[in-house]
């Protein structure tokens, strides 16, 4: 009876041990691990959140919010808020964003699918980069370029931007000749204005647009003088003498940048130096 008493407590308690090493391994498998791929924590008890990011709310929409991750606030991304939300969300929050791990490749990035959005704090301490913010509330449809005047040595025209945070102009830019030698199957885009621009070519391998002939090395932004007309507008004149010389006939393309965009002149110089075809857009 005895023995039979000993073999009984022997059996309990490698139940017991038993039991408790698989608590522990349901413990530990279920548990927050850290997220190599994202720097966030992942949990594996819903397939639908096994990652979270904390970001700040940048802006409101109806069905998904702007915003900023926390730890890299030039980092935009958008997260769809999830259905049957009740959360009242605005702008500078503190949120955290419970996904499904996956990062969508896309400017700006967006969440795979999201499963929650939980409010941390009213008023995030992390400052909104102004950028990020005329990237959410400022538009090219509310710029435009007017009073264009264009000679064979200068451009002038005026910006009027009615943004409420407007965009920056720079006085750097770039003029670019169509190469008469290139056959021109479509309108090509042009080669953005960098310190080491490249030409871009047609089908046959000829480049269709180069930089016009340089008489000197002097940069653009010491030819350019800006003047603020009124709160919305700003003229700007360029005397392009010492960078391209006098201009002779052909097709040529100004472009100056601005914060995110070009502004681009097109117009047409003849045998007699008449300017002619003025016209302009953004890339």
């Amino acid at each position: 009876m005895k023995r039979g008493l000993k073999v009984l407590i022997i059996i309990l308690v490698i139940l017991v041990v038993v039991a408790i090493a698989i608590l522990l391994v349901k413990h530990f498998t279920t548990n927050e691990v850290s997220n190599e791929l994202t720097g966030n924590s992942i949990s594996y008890d819903n397939a639908d959140a096994i990652a979270t990011m904390d970001v700040v709310i940048a802006k409101v929409d109806d069905k998904s919010l702007g915003v900023i991750n926390k730890d890299d606030p030039n980092d935009i991304l958008t997260a769809s808020i999830p259905e049957g939300d009740t959360n009242e969300y605005k702008q500078n929050q503190e949120v955290r964003v419970y996904f499904d791990g996956t990062i969508n490749e896309s400017y700006p990035g967006s969440f795979g699918k999201v499963s929650k959005i939980e409010i941390l704090k009213e008023s995030s301490e992390v400052t909104i980069p102004e950028k990020v913010l005329k990237y959410f509330y400022s538009s090219r449809d509310n710029v435009s370029v007017s009073n264009i005047n264009v000679t064979q040595t200068g451009i002038s025209f005026e910006i009027k931007d009615t943004n409420e945070l407007k965009y920056e102009y720079t006085n750097t830019y770039a003029l670019y000749k169509k190469n008469p030698k290139a056959e021109q199957v479509e309108t090509p885009s042009m080669p953005i204005v960098t310190g080491n621009t490249t030409s871009s070519y047609e089908g046959s391998g000829i480049p269709l647009w180069v930089e016009a002939t340089k008489v000197s090395d002097a940069q653009s932004e010491d030819t350019v003088t800006s003047e603020n007309v009124s709160e919305d507008n700003v003229r700007k004149t360029c005397d392009w003498t010492n960078i391209y010389g006098k201009l002779e006939s052909g097709e040529y393309d100004f472009s100056l940048t601005a914060e995110g965009f070009f502004i681009r002149i097109k117009f047409t110089v003849n045998e007699n130096g008449e300017i002619s075809n003025v016209t302009s857009d953004f890339m």
